[in-house]
């Protein structure tokens, strides 16, 4: 990233001192100050550990032949490494971001210091620190967006009824097969299974993965 960001910077600063427009020139010069703001900075760090946090479970959702169950156990981990970033990741996020700035020698602001959005005036204005906007109002916000979106997309009875569909898979000679789940799974639909046909579901089951492992074999 280090590199990356000293090539872009590098290219800027050369548009800046010999492109001969001037609109070009004053472009270049407002993308030094923005790529040089704390602001870019922390939010770039803070991107960087939540597509981090995120990836495995990115890449294993678009797998066509994905594991659901797998799938599952990695929404579990992925919202758990995120509320443990809330929770005890600050400290080490702004180490990082210092550490960036120190390295390409840019300004670092005084968490104490009043914050005011860029463009307002200072009088007139909620009182808050840039620790408390960064924090409060960025870090925890963004993480909190994420951890929301999973719960969401995947709440509790949603990912326990993708486990128990994943049961139903005949790979490798229904070696995810789980007669409990599958008859949890049939008591989702009460409309479809009668008290009966639950009791003797988890027979019938046993009895037809027997018969298809048989035909394999034979």
């Amino acid at each position: 990233m280090n590199l990356l960001f000293d090539s872009i910077m590098d290219v800027l600063e050369l548009i800046e001192l010999e492109e001969e427009t001037s609109t070009i020139r004053n472009d270049a010069t407002l993308r030094i100050a923005y790529l040089s703001s704390f602001n870019f900075a922390f939010t770039l760090q803070l991107m960087l550990n939540i597509l981090g946090i995120t990836h495995d479970l990115s890449q294993a959702l678009q797998k066509k032949d994905q594991n659901i169950a797998n799938a599952m156990k990695l929404v579990q981990v992925t919202r758990k490494s995120l509320e443990s970033m809330r929770n005890d990741g600050w400290d080490s996020l702004m180490d990082k971001t210092c550490t960036f700035f120190v390295k390409h020698n840019i300004h670092i602001p005084n968490m104490d210091d009043k914050w005011v959005l860029p463009g307002r005036p200072r009088r007139n204005v909620e009182e808050r620190t840039y620790e408390f906007h960064y924090r409060v109002e960025v870090f925890y916000t963004v993480v909190d967006l994420h951890v929301e979106e999973l719960r969401c997309r995947f709440s509790e009875t949603n990912t326990e009824l993708l486990i128990y569909v994943a049961c139903l898979s005949p790979c490798d000679q229904f070696s995810t097969f789980d007669l409990f789940k599958l008859v949890r799974l049939a008591q989702f639909y009460p409309n479809d299974f009668s008290d009966f046909e639950i009791t003797t579901l988890e027979h019938q089951l046993a009895n037809y993965v027997l018969d298809v492992q048989f035909d394999e074999v034979f």
